[in-house]
């Protein structure tokens, strides 16, 4: 029985669709490979950046400017590559022992209270049993906290009051100049990363950055 050779034409067609496939592959992971080196190495600097701004905030606290002045070394850190992220966000600010925002709070003719993101104003209480100020959240939930009269401040180390007021816009932190000796300073970074191939990974169009270091202080 004759032998029935397939043409070369045929052959190389199956060629054609193979290299394709095994090509998408091969970009796909060295494209991944790529991705991954480069979001690590923007980590990598942010979390260098966090730590020497906070190593600065902590011994300069004496500085009227230690926000901005603090901003300007974390900058100095990036080395221009705060320009390749999206909302680049630095925030300094006087830390409890759990690296929270301690916040402040204000006073009126009816009491103390802290403002959300609306402008409306939340009214510190006394709970007598637990002997813990607290406010209401939107689910009418007690958030209790910690009340400094003395530096009108409100420590949280559970964290309760930090999660109410990140959901509720209150952005009042307590400057980092009134940190005392031994008490913290944090450095916080917040950025959006832009992944060059997002839809060919997978990705998501950004990937949320946030970065915090906190010290003690040492200079007051």
């Amino acid at each position: 029985m004759p032998l029935v050779r397939r043409g070369r034409r045929a052959r190389s067609g199956a060629a054609l669709v193979e290299t394709a496939a095994v090509l998408v592959i091969f970009l796909m992971i060295l494209f991944g490979v790529f991705e991954y080196c480069r979001l690590l190495f923007m980590k990598q600097l942010i979390d260098n950046a966090a730590r020497e701004g906070a190593r600065y905030a902590v011994v300069n606290t004496t500085d009227p400017n230690l926000i901005a002045s603090t901003q300007a070394v974390i900058n100095t850190k990036m080395g221009g590559f705060s320009n390749y992220v999206l909302n680049w966000n630095v925030q300094v600010y006087r830390a409890d022992i759990s690296g929270n925002p301690v916040y402040d709070y204000q006073s009126d003719k009816v009491g103390n209270y802290v403002t959300d993101g609306k402008g409306a104003k939340n009214y510190i209480q006394f709970d007598a049993v637990k002997n813990q100020n607290y406010v209401i959240d939107p689910s009418l939930n007690k958030v209790y906290f910690t009340l400094d009269t003395k530096t009108t401040s409100i420590t949280d180390a559970s964290g309760a009051f930090s999660t109410y007021a990140s959901a509720n816009g209150v952005t009042l932190t307590d400057t980092p100049t009134n940190a005392a000796f031994g008490q913290y300073i944090a450095v916080q970074i917040d950025c959006d990363y832009n992944p060059i191939v997002p839809n060919m990974l997978r990705l998501n169009q950004t990937v949320h950055l946030r970065t915090k270091a906190f010290m003690y202080s040492e200079a007051n």
